[in-house]
């Protein structure tokens, strides 16, 4: 259990489905209790709910349970690093860990706050403009929030949650005593509507825009005050498609603050926060020496190029790289049909006139007919022409939109909702990432790292066998992601000694009819740990049931060993239970009754390691094969001399005539040896012939 504020804290390691989590109020752990009926709608973010919690001894009183949802994995690893950031405009987390739900008949990971939050700072409103004095921003707001981030930035948090909805007053309604919410529930940036996000990641799937970088919760600050100052909202209505296309005609800045005109240092401040070039955005640093007086450089704005001539796609009228290469994915046919008359290619060497673009243009169709022109063509065409045309922008695919950091959370919710896996198999397969990394001039990614993971996924995806596949993919590019093996579905697994206590509460519950481990559990502890199971992965992949239950004994004695977990006598007695295989290679009859009954005493103390030291036992293993080859040799003994009496019988005339004449002979020989010995006799004596 855990109320800690540490990865370790997490944590709770579940508790355990039985009837006493039955009702409305669960038992996180010893000090924090969870009121599900008791609902806290002004802090639930989007589909993740917040409940009241009651703490006790050292845990504060009054405190918010947020409730994660399946398939929108938390930020686990990132709490105790939250945990250690101390601010008084950051919301205080409590705990971390999953706990047992009854209404979902399952565990949930629970993120738990101090409740000390408040009401909103700001009124909900449809016109996101408040009109609020930009001295009290510069005097109040924002030194304190530009000190929270700079806290985030110096223990290297990356928040992905600053929005209006998501601050509040404390009790207070102070503009410098607010309180920043939540970040841990979901992936990141996932509840972040796009309006906040710089324009390529307010491109991308929410579920899979991927941690970012610093710069990012710059540009969210620079939207939040745009919104808090202005008068207008000049994006009033528009759909957040719509949104983009304006930010990317005019810039985010002149986008977002529409008719209102500032001027003085902060026109000079949102310039620089919201500047649409990543490299050339303020860093929260220089928006602190801002606020400390300091003149920063003025950078120029992003000019984006724009063609001379329209491109025609569909009856659309594009002179936008930018936004035809978010159009491109949704026409694969019509733009094969532009490849072949060359219209497209006109259009890129005559209109745009940049030979970056017009190289990027004809490695993509290079690379796209590698594979050949098939019914996939099209689609790898297009996905490589996004990226030509607009390569910060994510990856596009059929229905994915996604950064390479946030292919992983993606692919987890597929698993999670049961939706199509192809599309991800076809990106690994046919090498998008790397073509993406190769069109990047952003110094800030890790291509390295990057391209070993995902051409280590493609060579995963090849190999069908048990630790691979997708499987395998998923837990390797999301190291945070909950293991998705059906046993254990009751239960929020994050690591190999949650699997193996997870594993003990079914085994005890007789909830696990045979093997333990399955594609999702051994691809999961594959990726955590190699060294746990890798060594055993031809047991596991065997056709032969024996081997499969050695595989998975040994797998788990070696986690029980690794991670010096207690004994786990439910595990072991149904080890001992699927036994019987295993002991049937044993040639000894007694040997067998001898190890069952060894194995058996096993059972109550739960010391998985002596099951595995008497399978592993070589003077058991030399003794029973020496005695198997040697009676193995007597029985051949047997049968030879079995098969030379049947061919004698065989031969049923001939048998007596020889039996006869062997008889005769050898009494002929007594006869004549009783006889010479008479005669030596007689003569020694002197009664004989000779005297």
């Amino acid at each position: 259990m855990a109320d800690k504020k540490s990865e370790d804290s997490d944590d709770n390691k579940g508790t355990a489905p039985n009837e006493k989590g039955a009702g409305s109020t669960i038992k996180f752990n010893d000090n924090i209790t969870i009121h599900l009926d008791k609902t806290l709608p002004d802090y639930d973010c989007g589909e993740i709910k917040a409940f009241q919690a009651v703490g006790s001894r050292k845990i504060p009183e009054n405190l918010i349970a947020l409730a994660c949802e399946p398939g929108l994995i938390p930020r686990w690893h990132s709490a105790s690093i939250y945990a250690g950031i101390i601010n008084p405009n950051a919301a205080k987390l409590v705990a971390t860990g999953a706990s047992y739900v009854p209404s979902a008949k399952k565990e949930k990971f629970f993120v738990i706050y101090e409740n000390n939050w408040g009401a909103r700072l700001l009124p909900h409103s449809s016109k996101l403009s408040y009109g609020i004095k930009q001295d009290q921003i510069t005097d109040y707001f924002l030194p304190a929030i530009v000190s929270l981030l700079k806290d985030f930035s110096d223990k290297g948090f990356i928040h992905g949650g600053l929005r209006i909805e998501n601050l509040y007053s404390g009790n207070t309604k102070n503009l410098k005593n607010f309180i920043l919410g939540d970040s841990l529930t979901a992936p990141p940036s996932y509840l972040q509507p796009s309006l906040y996000e710089p324009i390529e990641r307010g491109m991308a799937d929410p579920i899979a825009r991927g941690m970012g970088h610093f710069v990012d919760d710059v540009y969210s600050l620079g939207v939040l005050i745009t919104i808090m100052i202005r008068h207008n909202d000049p994006l009033q209505g528009l759909s957040p498609d719509q949104i983009l296309e304006e930010k990317i005609e005019k810039g985010s800045y002149a986008a977002l603050t529409g008719k209102d005109r500032f001027t003085g240092a902060i026109l000079e401040l949102l310039r620089g926060m919201l500047h649409d070039e990543k490299s050339q955005r303020w860093t929260i640093e220089e928006v602190a020496n801002w606020l400390d007086g300091q003149r920063i450089n003025p950078r120029q704005p992003l000019k984006r190029k724009k063609s001379s001539r329209v491109f025609h796609l569909e009856g659309i009228r594009h002179t936008r790289p930018e936004i035809l290469a978010r159009e491109l994915v949704h026409h694969p046919s019509a733009i094969v049909h532009n490849i072949e008359d060359e219209k497209l290619e006109l259009w890129i060497k005559r209109s745009l006139e940049d030979k970056e673009v017009v190289e990027r243009f004809e490695q993509a169709l290079i690379s796209a007919s590698d594979a050949g022109i098939n019914d996939a063509y099209p689609y790898r065409l297009v996905s490589r022409l996004s990226i030509a045309f607009d390569p910060p922008a994510p990856i596009r695919y059929k229905e994915l939109s996604f950064f390479p950091d946030g292919f992983g959370t993606a692919l987890s919710k597929a698993f999670t909702d049961g939706t199509d896996l192809n599309q991800f198999a076809e990106v690994l397969e046919q090498g998008l990432i790397m073509f993406w990394l190769n069109a990047q001039s952003d110094k800030t990614i890790d291509y390295g790292s990057v391209a070993t993971r995902f051409e280590s996924c493609r060579g995963f995806l090849k190999n069908k066998l048990l630790g691979f596949g997708l499987e395998r993919c998923l837990y390797v590019l999301n190291s945070e992601a909950a293991c998705l093996s059906s046993k254990l579905d009751k239960y929020y697994v994050k690591s190999p000694e949650e699997l193996v206590i997870a594993l003990e509460k079914l085994c005890k519950d007789k909830q696990i009819k045979d093997l333990m481990l399955d594609r999702h559990s051994i691809a999961f502890l594959s990726a955590k740990d190699s060294r746990i199971l890798d060594n055993f992965l031809i047991e596991l992949n065997s056709p032969e049931s024996y081997k499969n239950i050695l595989g998975n004994i040994w797998a788990i004695t070696n986690i029980q060993k690794r991670y010096e977990l207690p004994p786990f006598p439910h595990i072991a007695t149904h080890i001992v239970n699927m036994m019987g295989p295993v002991l049937e290679r044993f040639h000894d009859r007694n040997l067998r009754k001898r190890m069952q009954s060894e194995f058996d005493k096993i059972k109550k103390s739960g010391e998985l390691s002596r099951v595995t030291a008497i399978l592993e036992n070589p003077e058991i293993i030399e003794t029973d094969s020496k005695n198997f080859y040697k009676n193995m040799a007597r029985f051949r003994s047997l049968e030879k001399e079995k098969k030379t009496l049947i061919k004698k019988l065989d031969s049923k005339d001939s048998i007596g005539r020889n039996m006869g004449r062997t008889v005769a002979a050898i009494a002929s020989l007594a006869i004549a040896g009783i006889g010479i010995f008479v005669f030596i006799i007689m003569e020694l004596s002197g009664t004989g012939v000779l005297n």
